[in-house]
């Protein structure tokens, strides 16, 4: 079995158990009750060849769809929303493609965002990422699963007992 697979079988567990630790879920803060995440936007990227300046754009979309998924599969929040806009009692993932670069048959794409809380606006934390692959079309899942990983352990707080 291949790394890549091993990892995503990982992950996609951790996720599919709530985020659990121990005897009890974790669940995020009370003041929150839906995620909003915003279409990662991949129109200022710096491409470092011309002939992939394309890329970055499917990329955005995909590592979006990816992301919903696998955080509507956590079920941490009662609503995951694609927007721009924030709602109330939301947070929402910020994010964007930083860079593409292909050098000796790999792909290498940055990426990096922010989580917002949508009732004050503040910036609850930042995240940044690189990922290399040798298809590009293997990138969106594997940004959108460091971004949920990222997302999920700053949001996680344990239950009161």
């Amino acid at each position: 079995m291949k790394l890549d697979h091993l990892i995503c079988i990982i992950v996609v567990m951790f996720l599919n158990t709530g985020c659990s630790n121990s005897n009890s879920a974790c669940k995020p803060p009370g003041v929150f009750d839906t995620l909003v995440i915003s279409p990662f936007n991949g129109d200022a990227t710096w491409v470092e060849e011309v002939k992939y300046e394309r890329l970055p754009h499917g990329i955005a979309v995909k590592t979006t769809e990816q992301l919903i998924k696998l955080l509507e599969d956590s079920k941490m929040f009662s609503k995951v929303i694609q927007s721009s806009d924030c709602v109330d009692r939301a947070v929402k993932i910020d994010g964007k493609i930083n860079s593409l670069i292909h050098k000796k048959g790999n792909f290498t794409v940055k990426a990096s965002g922010k989580f917002i809380n949508c009732q004050t606006g503040d910036i609850i934390d930042y995240f940044e990422n690189s990922n290399s692959d040798s298809k590009s079309d293997k990138l969106p899942n594997k940004i959108a699963e460091e971004v949920a990983d990222d997302f999920i352990k700053m949001m996680c707080v344990k239950p009161k007992e």
